[in-house]
C-alpha cells in the first residue's frame, strides 16, 4: 500500500523521534546488528511460515507451516534445529494436489542435516552448513546486498521489540518475476531476522516468514543438535561431488 506523506510526517523524521529514526546506511545496520548478535549465546523461539503464490490462469501454490528454532553458539559456529510441520497445497490447470509435510534441520556446527518427509516419503540428506545459517548478520546482509538493491527504511517494532527494517528488491529483474520486494525486521537487540515479507509486483503479500516467544540466552540441551535417522532411513551425503548414501539408522 502507498502511503501518502505528509509535511507533519517529513518533519517528524527529521527531527528524530523515536521509533521513526533512520539508520544512515546499510553498512551501520549491519554493524549494529554484528555488535547486538555477538553478545548472544543462545535462543529459542516459535515459527510460522506462510506461502500464497498466485502463478495466473488459476496456477497456485499455497502453504503454511509451524513450528519452533533453537540456536546456539559453538565458538566461531553455530550449532541450529528447526522442526516444521504444515500443509501444502498445488492448483495446476484446475487439479488441487493437497500434501501434509514435515521438515527438521539439525546444523551440529559442521553438517547440516535434512530430514523430510511427503505424501509418505521420508529422506535425509547431508550438507555443508551455509556460512550466513542461523542469520549471523554480517554474511546474511551480504548474501542481500550482492544480489538486491537495499533501502533502509524507518525502525518499527514486532512484538513489541525494537527492529531495523530493510527494503530489497532484485537487481536482476528475472528475479523479481515472483518476489518484487522483500521487508526484513532485526531485532536491535539480539540481531536476529524475526520477520519477513515478500511481496509482487503489485504490493501483494506473496509468504511471510516471522519467529516470536523467544527464549533469550536460555538453556538448551546439547542433544538437541545431535542428528540420528530413524530407523530404515539412509542419508544422502551430499558434502562431496557423488552423493553415496550413508546410513545413520540405529
Amino acid at each position: 500500500m502507498v502511503r501518502r506523506v505528509t509535511w507533519i510526517v517529513t518533519c517528524l523524521l527529521v527531527v528524530g523521534v523515536p521509533g521513526l529514526v533512520r539508520a544512515d546506511s546499510i553498512e551501520d545496520v549491519q554493524k549494529k546488528l554484528i555488535e547486538s548478535n555477538a553478545k548472544l549465546k543462545s535462543y529459542s523461539c516459535k515459527m510460522k511460515m506462510v506461502q500464497n503464490l498466485d502463478m495466473g490462469q488459476g496456477n497456485k501454490v499455497q502453504s503454511d507451516y509451524a513450528g519452533t528454532t533453537e540456536w546456539m553458539r559453538k565458538g566461531d559456529k553455530v550449532a541450529l534445529r528447526t522442526d516444521l510441520k504444515g500443509t501444502a497445497v498445488q492448483s495446476f490447470g484446475g487439479q488441487d494436489n493437497k500434501m501434509e509435510m514435515s521438515v527438521t534441520l539439525v546444523c551440529d556446527g559442521d553438517a547440516l542435516y535434512t530430514l523430510s518427509t511427503q505424501m509418505g516419503q521420508t529422506m535425509a540428506t547431508k550438507q555443508k552448513p551455509d556460512d550466513s545459517l542461523g542469520g549471523e548478520p554480517k554474511k546474511f546482509i551480504d548474501n542481500i546486498v550482492a544480489k538486491h538493491n537495499v533501502k533502509v527504511m524507518p525502525d518499527d517494532k514486532v512484538d513489541g521489540e525494537a527492529c531495523f527494517v530493510i527494503e530489497a528488491t532484485p537487481k536482476d529483474p528475472a528475479d523479481a518475476a515472483t518476489i518484487a520486494k522483500t521487508i526484513m525486521y532485526f531485532r536491535k537487540d539480539i540481531g536476529v531476522n524475526v520477520k519477513t515479507v515478500g511481496m509482487d509486483k503489485d504490493g501483494k503479500e506473496v509468504f511471510s516468514n516471522t519467529s516470536s516467544e523467544f527464549k533469550i540466552n536460555a538453556d538448551v540441551a546439547a542433544d538437541r543438535f545431535v542428528f540420528k535417522a530413524p530407523e530404515g532411513v539412509q542419508v544422502m551425503d551430499m558434502t562431496a561431488g557423488q552423493p553415496p548414501a550413508v546410513n545413520n539408522g540405529p
